[in-house]
Parts: structure tokens; C-alpha cells; sequence
């Protein structure tokens, strides 16, 4: 039998029902070995008769007991209690296997790599796995058609009946999902965080990161997890995917921030007058986005749209409101303000009536201006002397006018921005006609019915002879000493005036 040298003692162990019966050491020259009751190498050494029972188990190994128990394999037959016959074989040790390290791969086929034997011959074989062992004689096959999860391979190294057994697990990993970051996106910084929203991985185990710019991850391993502290301009994100050794899924997106829009302002409310319905105006200038000028009420023509300090035309009566809105190029809010532009009706022409004379006597007179439909008329002396009963009123009486030239002025002064109007009016003062003095009564003859006239000559006014009754032909009528003739028979009466 092989691994069994004849004439050397070899040390035995014998069972029966799982109780060791023999323990010694016998010399088997020859295998096979035919053994009977009287061969006490085999007898039970408690009994010194025949061994009563059939045997579990015989090893035999050499006497030093290296390397290890030799198996043998008996075929026994009872007759009575008497051994018939007993037949034994034995094996050489096979090496020990080593299956090799556990692998941990991402791909469905892997080389394995056991010891090669010197004693007995190795095979691979299956434990769990639906892998296909290539060449299962070879230490170093190819196994392919792995699964995901743990595939345990076992290799026996046999060597007669003896065997030497060792597991190796070969772990796969799948490969992760890939990846996708999702969408860029634009925020204001007057925010300054977003969701993100990366896929969510069947497979693998994500994780956010920033390449550039700034940033805070709330959670970096959440798909969709929030991000803040994102600073003005493009930050670039990534979303990454990776499970076990196997190579990671990665896809980056981009946060734009935008620049807050610059504060709004339209300016100061102005005031204009029909007679010019326009305005230059004054907006600020932003450093951040881009103003436009628009009519909220109103109306006007605003020359360019874009320009903070643009003319406004064609304003309209009354009150018109004007929006200065500064849009950014980006996500931020516009913001507006606006600023109001009241155009005043133009005042009322002024009409100060007709001019006047009065005399001395009375130096009075009723006014007869026009009425204002707007503004408010005043009445005022320019030259002259007099008092004005009530100025505001056109038809007011002025008393104490001073000989000679009066000017009145009748203006219209709007409550606006409007210009007044004015009209002047004179009053001229006569002073009082001298005291008339026709002189002394007279007689004449018929014989020569002339005289000579003797009236006072007028300091102020012009005299005038006039025949009231009986009749005469006045030589000069205006000269106070003019002669008169052709005087009738009778009373005859003249008038100095």
C-alpha cells in the first residue's frame, strides 16, 4: 500500500462505537493485509480473546506520528464474535491547501491563486457562487460569471483518501449608478443657498464636494441637501458616486450668484409750468443692473428710457408720476422708485379796463379788471396816489387818486411755478375848472348895441362866451374881454362858462 514502508512499526488507534478499544504500535510488513482473531496487532488489548464487535475506525501512523494519522478503510465480517478477515489501506498526507486571500473586485471574473501541491492534486469546486470555474485542476483558473455579493470557492488538495480543504471568498461589488449632478443654477446673493438635486444612487453611496468657489454642505452625503454661504460669482459642485473598489461616478454642476440690484432712486418731485411742460430728471446711476424710465400716470414723452438724468416732455396738466425700476441681468429682484412731476396751469392773462379820467372833486373810481380763472389778481398803484377798497377784487373801488396821472397795475399770479401776468390801467385826475366871472352887468344904446366883454381870465379850464337869450355876435368866444355886437333891444344875457 503506498505511504506504508514493510518491517517498520506503525502506531495504531482502533474505535468501536466511538470508544477507543486498542492503542499500540504493531509492524504491518504488507499491505493489503489479511487479518484474523489470532493476529494480535489487531486484537483488543482490554480482552485476550477474539475483538467482539465490528470496527468504527483504524489509524495507523507511523510511530514518530508525523506528519499526521493515516486513514484506513477496513471491511470487516462477524461470524459469531470471531474476526473473519480485515482489510486495510492508507494514504500519504496531501500539502495543506491555501486557497488564497479573499478578493474584493469589481468585475465578474477573478484569477484566483492557491498553492500548488507537491503531495495529492488540488481541485476547485463551488461552495456559493454562480461563477464558472474555467479549469478546476489549476491553482491560479480563471472564474468567471461572478455574482454581486460573496462567492466562496473551495480547494481540496486529495491525496489518496486523504484530503486538505481551504475556503476563499471573492467579493463583488457592483458598479455604482452614475451619477448626475442635475442642473446648473442662477440665485440672487441676496439668498445665497439652494437645494441641490443630484440623483439618488440605487447603488454606491454619494457625495457632494465644491471644486471652486464657496460653499457649505449641510449634508454632504444627501442627494438633495441643502448648500449656503455661496458667495458672489460661479461655484462648481460635484456629485459623486462610489461603491466598494469599483471605480466612482462623477458629474459637476455650476451655481451662478448674481449681484444684488442697486437701490432705486427717481429723484426729487418737481414742479413745471404748462407754458414749458418739461423737466430734466434725476435719477441715480446703478452699479448694478440697468435703470429704465416708464409713465405711471400722466403723461409725457421721456426722451431716453435708460438714462437716470433724461428729459421728460409733453408732460401733462396736473399730476404725473414717473417709475425709475433698475432690473438686473440676472435672478435678483428689480427695484423701483418714483418720483412725481406736477405741471401748474399757466396764470390767467391780465385785463386791467379801460383807463379813466375823474376830477379833483371826486377822485374816485370803480376798477373793472378781469376775473381770474386761474391764479389770483392783485391790484397795486404804480404811480401816483390812491387806496385800493380790495385788492384781490377786479372791480374794486380806489378813492383818494391824486391830480393829475394814476397807474394801476391788475396782476395775475398763478399758485404754481407759472409766471404772472399784469395789465395796467391809468386814471388821470382833472383838477377843478376855475370860478367863472362873466364881470360886471351893462347898458348900451341901441344907437351902438356893442360892448366889451370883462370875464376873468381861467387859471384852470377854458372859458367860453355863450348868448343865453336876447342875441349878440360874439368877436372871440373863449377870449374873456372879446367884444360882442349886434345886441338886440332889451336884456341880453351872456355866460362865461
Amino acid at each position: 500500500m503506498h505511504g506504508i514502508v514493510p518491517g517498520y512499526n506503525y502506531f495504531k488507534k482502533l474505535t468501536t462505537q466511538g470508544v477507543q478499544i486498542s492503542v499500540g504500535t504493531t509492524n504491518l510488513s504488507n499491505f493489503p493485509v489479511l487479518v484474523n482473531h489470532t493476529n494480535n496487532d489487531l486484537r483488543h488489548t482490554s480482552n485476550s480473546g477474539d475483538i467482539d464487535g465490528d470496527f468504527d475506525e483504524i489509524r495507523i501512523s507511523n510511530s514518530m506520528r508525523i506528519p499526521e494519522w493515516i486513514r484506513a478503510t477496513y471491511q470487516t465480517s462477524k461470524i459469531g464474535s470471531t474476526f473473519i478477515s480485515y482489510a486495510a489501506t492508507a494514504c500519504v498526507p496531501p500539502d495543506v491547501s491555501v486557497a488564497g486571500s479573499s478578493q474584493t473586485i469589481c468585475a465578474t471574473s477573478v484569477t484566483m491563486a492557491a498553492n500548488t501541491p507537491t503531495s495529492g492534486v488540488g481541485t476547485w469546486s463551488v461552495v456559493s457562487s454562480p461563477g464558472i470555474i474555467t479549469n478546476s485542476l489549476s491553482p491560479t483558473t480563471e472564474i468567471t460569471g461572478l455574482s454581486v455579493g460573496a462567492n466562496v470557492f473551495e480547494w481540496i488538495i486529495t491525496s489518496g483518501t486523504c484530503t486538505s480543504v481551504s475556503d476563499v471568498t471573492i467579493t463583488v461589488n457592483a458598479n455604482p449608478s452614475s451619477s448626475n449632478a442635475s442642473s446648473n443654477q442662477t440665485i440672487c446673493i441676496s439668498t445665497a443657498s439652494t437645494t441641490l438635486n443630484g440623483n439618488n444612487p440605487a447603488v454606491g453611496t454619494g457625495t457632494w464636494s465644491v471644486l471652486s468657489g464657496t460653499a457649505t454642505i449641510t449634508n454632504p452625503n444627501l442627494n438633495n441637501t441643502t448648500v449656503s454661504g455661496l458667495t458672489l460669482g460661479t461655484h462648481i459642485l460635484q456629485w459623486e458616486i462610489g461603491n466598494g473598489v469599483c471605480v466612482n461616478s462623477a458629474s459637476t454642476m455650476t451655481i451662478i450668484v448674481d449681484p444684488a440690484s442697486s437701490i432705486a432712486n427717481a429723484g426729487s418731485n418737481q414742479t413745471v409750468c404748462i407754458s414749458s411742460p418739461n423737466a430734466t430728471l434725476a435719477a441715480n446711476t446703478p452699479t448694478t443692473g440697468t435703470g429704465t424710465w416708464s409713465v405711471l400716470t400722466g403723461g409725457g414723452v421721456i426722451t431716453t428710457s435708460t438714462n437716470p438724468n433724461s428729459t421728460a416732455t409733453g408732460l401733462t396738466l396736473g399730476t404725473n408720476i414717473l417709475e425709475w425700476s433698475i432690473t438686473s441681468a440676472g435672478t435678483c429682484s428689480s427695484t423701483s422708485s418714483t418720483m412725481t412731476i406736477i405741471v401748474d396751469p399757466a396764470s390767467s392773462i391780465a385785463n386791467a379796463g379801460s383807463n379813466q379820467t375823474v376830477c379833483i372833486s371826486s377822485p374816485n373810481a370803480t376798477l373793472a379788471a378781469n376775473t381770474p380763472t386761474t391764479g389770483t389778481g392783485t391790484w397795486s398803484v404804480l404811480t401816483g396816489g390812491g387806496v385800493i377798497t380790495t385788492s384781490t377784487n377786479p372791480n374794486s373801488t380806489v378813492s383818494g387818486l391824486t391830480l393829475g396821472t394814476n397807474v394801476l397795475q391788475w396782476s395775475i399770479t398763478s399758485a404754481g411755478t407759472c409766471s404772472s401776468t399784469a395789465s395796467t390801467m391809468t386814471i388821470i385826475v382833472d383838477p377843478a375848472t376855475s370860478i367863472a366871472n362873466a364881470g360886471s352887468n351893462q347898458t348900451v344904446c341901441i344907437s351902438s348895441p356893442n360892448a366889451t366883454l370883462a370875464a376873468n381870465t381861467p387859471t384852470t379850464g377854458t372859458g367860453t362866451w355863450s348868448v343865453l337869450t336876447g342875441g349878440g355876435v360874439i368877436t372871440t368866444s373863449t377870449n374873456p374881454n372879446s367884444t360882442v355886437s349886434g345886441l338886440t333891444l332889451g336884456t341880453n344875457v351872456l355866460q362865461w362858462s
